[in-house]
Formats: structure tokens, C-alpha cells, sequence
């Protein structure tokens, strides 16, 4: 299903609506210890490794997104809107359990070496511009890495995992440690993100010749 919703089309639509009320009813219940261990005993991890439309990450990642009518969104606003919910449901399980039980963890590092590619291809972000929804794809994956590297025992999937995303990491560290370096690359992707960015430059803008006028 969630393979069809990446093509235009109002069909597409409501197959990507299915999709985000099944995976937020599941992240509701991974808010919680015992429904997390419930999911995963189910084999959550099992069907998500199924799940191919995570793979499928948009070729238009790799051009400058034009601001699009919320209308019709691009294939990777509503790529975006895919996989948030797996990222959220998986980053919601290891933070209920990672001190808990540690299988989970090995778990999630197979989920992410079995799918080496797509992990390393949104953790290098190649990207020659800055949006927010890659900003948050990164956050909640990274904030995984960091659980099951933390739980890390030194040995198994989750240190194979970790020594594959070191290097992808420290590139990150160094690409947004300081906003100077990102910011001006920051391009709206929908309407009301265009908005509010021209909002906070009419502000500096105004800022700017204020204290000029001083």
C-alpha cells in the first residue's frame, strides 16, 4: 500500500492517510514499556524488514525541492510522511526498552545493517540543500544509533552497526555543529515553511536596520 501512496494522485492520498493512523495507533502503544514488549514480541521487527517502500527513498532527494502547493505534495514530502512514523515507532521501542532488554536493541541494529544502503544514504546527506524534513528524518535516526551505541556491548550486530555509521556521523557532527555552516541552505518545502522563514528574514531584515538607524 504505502508503495502506491509515493505516486501523485488523490488515491495516493488516502492510502498515505491508512498508513499514518496504523503507524501512529502502533507508536501509541510503544509509548509504554509493556506495549512496546508487546509489539515486539508480535515481530514487529519482522514485519518492518518486509516492509520494501522503506527502501524506496525519492530521487528527488538529490535535487534543491521547490516550494510545492500542499495540495500536491512532492514524492519526497510524502516519502517524508512514510517513513517519519517507522523512524518514531522504532526510536519509541529502543527508548522503552534499551535498559531493559537488550535483545530489542540487537533487533534494531539488524533492522538497520539490513538495510546498510538507505541507512548510510540519509545519515551521509549528500544533499546540495537543507529542509526540514530530512533535518527530522536525521534527528530520529541518529537518536537510534546513539540508544543501541550506548547499549553497545562491544560485540554482535549492534557494534557491527556502530563502526558502520561512525564515519557517517562525525560527517554529520561536522556539517551541523554550528548553524552558520547549514542555515543559509535551508529551502522551504511546502507553503507554510516558506512563510515562516520569509517571516524570520523580514525580522532580522528589520532587526538589521534598526540598529542601523541607531
Amino acid at each position: 500500500m504505502p508503495l502506491n501512496a509515493l505516486c501523485p494522485g488523490s488515491a495516493s492520498f488516502d492510502r498515505l492517510t491508512v498508513h499514518e493512523a496504523r503507524l501512529s495507533l502502533l507508536l501509541r502503544l510503544a509509548q509504554t514499556p509493556a506495549g512496546a514488549r508487546t509489539l515486539v514480541a508480535a515481530g514487529l521487527f519482522g514485519m518492518l524488514s518486509k516492509c520494501h517502500y522503506i527502501d524506496l527513498r525519492p530521487d528527488d532527494y538529490t535535487a534543491a525541492p521547490p516550494v510545492v502547493n500542499d495540495a500536491l505534495p512532492s514524492a519526497s514530502t510524502r516519502y517524508h510522511h512514510i517513513i517519519m512514523p517507522v523512524l518514531r515507532l522504532i526510536d519509541s521501542i529502543v527508548a522503552q526498552l534499551h535498559t531493559s532488554d537488550r535483545h530489542v536493541l540487537v533487533q534494531a541494529a539488524e533492522f538497520f545493517v539490513a538495510r546498510r544502503d538507505w541507512a548510510l544514504a540519509m545519515l551521509r546527506d549528500r544533499l546540495p540543500t537543507v529542509t526540514v524534513p530530512t533535518l527530522e528524518q536525521l534527528k530520529v535516526l541518529t537518536g537510534i544509533l546513539a540508544q543501541v551505541a550506548a547499549a553497545d556491548s562491544g560485540s554482535g550486530p549492534a557494534t557491527a552497526a556502530t563502526v558502520q555509521w561512525r564515519p557517517a556521523l562525525l560527517g554529520l557532527l561536522g556539517k551541523y555543529g554550528a548553524p552558520r555552516q547549514w542555515l543559509p541552505r535551508l529551502r522551504p518545502t511546502t507553503p507554510a515553511e516558506e512563510a515562516r522563514q520569509q517571516a524570520a528574514a523580514n525580522v532580522a531584515a528589520g532587526g538589521t536596520l534598526n540598529a542601523r538607524d541607531d
